[in-house]
This record gives C-alpha cells, sequence and structure tokens, in this order.
C-alpha cells in the first residue's frame, strides 16, 4: 500500500514538472530572430488578456532538430492559461491587407462566372474566412472557403499602418460616432480608401467602398461595416490630417482578434501534438 503511495506521489510530481513548461514550435526552417520575436508577441498577448508570470528561452530540445520556443511559469499552467496560450499561439495576424472587389453590373455577372474567366485587371480568388466560435470572442477560421471577384491592385499592405481605437460613442475627430471598436488607418492608406469610392453599378445615385480587411490571407466579415472619416491635430492645427476611420461590427464583438491584431506574431507558435 505505501509502495502504491509512493509511486502515486512520484507520478504526481512528474505531472506538475512537466505542466511547468510549454514547448512550441514554428514553420519548418523558422530562424531564430523569428522565433524570438514570434515569443515576444506571444507573452505580450498574454499579459494583455491578464495571464502573467510566463517567460521564454529559444533553443533545441531533445530529439528535434528545429529549434523551438520553450514557455516556462513560476507556478504551473494551469489547463485554462495553457488552452489560452495556444489559442494565441495559433495566429499570427501578421499580415494585414485591404484588398478592393471588382462591383460586377448584372451584365458582366451575367458574362463571368465565378472561378472561370474574370474581367481585365481582376482576379477570382478562393479565401478562407474568419468566424466566431460560439459561446465566447473566439475567432476561427471557416474550414470551407468563398470565391471571390477582387482586383489584382492595388493590395494595400496595412500592417503597422492602423492602430486600433475603442469608442465609447459621441464625438472622435469632428466626428459623431457610434461606441465600438475602430481601426484608424495612417494618412496614406486614407488616400487609398478616399480614392476608391465609386459609384454604384446598378444605382449612380449611391456611392461604395468595396473593400475587404484580409488577415493572414483570410477574408474579414466587413459587409456591416462603416468608414467615417476624422480629421487629426497632429502637428500644425490649420492643417488637421485626415484618417480613414473604419468601424467593423465583427471586430467589435470578437473583442479577442484587436488583442491578436495589436501583438502580431512573425509567425504562429504550436505544439507538435
Amino acid at each position: 500500500m505505501l509502495k502504491s503511495a509512493v509511486i502515486l506521489a512520484l507520478l504526481a510530481v512528474g505531472m506538475a514538472r512537466q505542466d511547468s513548461k510549454i514547448v512550441l514550435f514554428g514553420p519548418k526552417g523558422a530562424t531564430e530572430e523569428t522565433l524570438q520575436r514570434a515569443a515576444k508577441a506571444l507573452i505580450a498577448r498574454c499579459e494583455a488578456s491578464g495571464i502573467k508570470g510566463p517567460a521564454f528561452a529559444v533553443g533545441k530540445t531533445s530529439g528535434s532538430r528545429e529549434k523551438s520556443v520553450t514557455l516556462t511559469c513560476p507556478a504551473d499552467f494551469t489547463d485554462s492559461m495553457k488552452d489560452t496560450l495556444l489559442y494565441y499561439g495559433s495566429f499570427a495576424c501578421a499580415r494585414i491587407e485591404l484588398r478592393f472587389i471588382h462591383w460586377m453590373k448584372q451584365k458582366e455577372a451575367d458574362k463571368y462566372a465565378p472561378g472561370e474567366s474574370a474581367p481585365r485587371g481582376s482576379s477570382w480568388v478562393r479565401t478562407r474566412c474568419w468566424t466566431r466560435s460560439e459561446g465566447d470572442s473566439r475567432v476561427l477560421l471557416k474550414p470551407d472557403a468563398e470565391t471571390l471577384l477582387l482586383k489584382d491592385a492595388p493590395i494595400v499592405d496595412v500592417a503597422g499602418k492602423f492602430s486600433i481605437v475603442k469608442h465609447e460613442g459621441g464625438p472622435y475627430q469632428g466626428q459623431k460616432m457610434d461606441a465600438g471598436v475602430y481601426l484608424e488607418f495612417a494618412p496614406d492608406v486614407t488616400r487609398t480608401l478616399r480614392d476608391s469610392i465609386i459609384k454604384h453599378p446598378d444605382d449612380p445615385t449611391r456611392t461604395i467602398l468595396p473593400v475587404v480587411l484580409f488577415i493572414d490571407g483570410a477574408k474579414v466579415p466587413s459587409e456591416s461595416g462603416m468608414m467615417n472619416w476624422s480629421s487629426r491635430v497632429e502637428k500644425d492645427p490649420g492643417n488637421p490630417v485626415q484618417r480613414a476611420v473604419w468601424k467593423l461590427e465583427y471586430i467589435s464583438d470578437a473583442t479577442v482578434l484587436p488583442l491578436l491584431m495589436k501583438h502580431p506574431m512573425a509567425c504562429p507558435l504550436q505544439t507538435n501534438e
């Protein structure tokens, strides 16, 4: 009986030691510098969400040729902490782009079938889409894809050219805006968006901005988005700088996505399991 108790105690200690660290791997061939930057962003995501204490080291683990990230914590990782950490590590949110839809008139739509020939300067693109999990604010990628008719240019890289604004509702930089989470873009991105406003192909009395947000190559739902144009005074009070301020209900509701976008990772980090 005593022997069994000792064995159980040793097993418990072994399990505790195992839970005191988590080993994560980047894509095959990821450099040490890439893993370092990814790990720093992952720690920042954890700290921003209230998980304090994790630290990391980059090196080779026993039995692996690839370098990995070993995460440690002063106390053992709880199941909840591990679940959150692995979730945060699975989405890099490093590539953030704006692309523009080729909005067809009905005559064009009859001529160009999805996935077949496309108007000059545009292409049919198969893309996965972001979605929300039921019961919480996490975002996931749908397993299936949809086909969009997108203009080949411009493809606007907005990584590092936006800030995330949580607005409580009311006046904001010369505009009155509803409460929500907004993406506020740099002036050069704002000019591109302004120049991309077109008349509705089937109703010339209306204007539209057929823009789509992509994160890591997947489409973010934006059909119910609203674009505002702020006038931010930065240096010269007499010459305010205009910035596009985009509210996407999807981002406002999925509170985890702004956190992931605020701390982009150089690459995803996942276990080998």
